[in-house]
């Protein structure tokens, strides 16, 4: 009887462990596919985006939250600079546009291809089949 209870612990605390499983964590450095863009999710819930994309530089510093499925980010500061004089004077048109969405919640679902990849998609993209972009932790 006490070899059958024994047997019996040892058989709740594997199934118990194998739940356990930390789930995959954003923290890090992110290289998105396709892009010459990455984004940083730092440990306090904050996170910084650095564009270069046709000789402007973006950079942008918000707010994020992630539960099981569904990262909600929030921008919060919105940099955009030109490399060459002649893009100057697309910057003011680029920070409008960028305003629109400063300080407003933008929520995407996520998908995991292991722990050092994910996919965002639209909050409707319930099937996981356009994503907005591949994410690639950075080692």
């Amino acid at each position: 009887m006490r070899a059958k209870s024994c047997l019996f612990a040892a058989l709740l605390l594997i199934l118990a462990l194998a739940g356990c499983k930390k789930p995959a964590s954003v923290v890090g450095t992110w290289k998105i596919v396709g892009l010459d863009r990455t984004q940083t999710f730092d440990p306090g819930g904050t996170y910084t985006v650095n564009d270069s994309n046709r000789g402007i530089d973006t950079t942008v510093k918000g707010t994020y939250t992630l539960t099981d499925k569904v990262l909600t980010t929030t921008d919060n500061d919105i940099k955009a600079s030109a490399r060459l004089a002649e893009l100057q004077h697309l910057i003011p048109a680029i920070q409008k546009s960028d305003d629109i969405h400063k300080g407003k919640p933008q929520t995407q679902l996520i998908s995991w291809k292991g722990d050092d990849t994910f996919a965002l998609f639209a909050p409707d993209d319930t099937a996981f089949k356009n994503p907005h972009g591949i994410f690639v932790r950075q080692k």
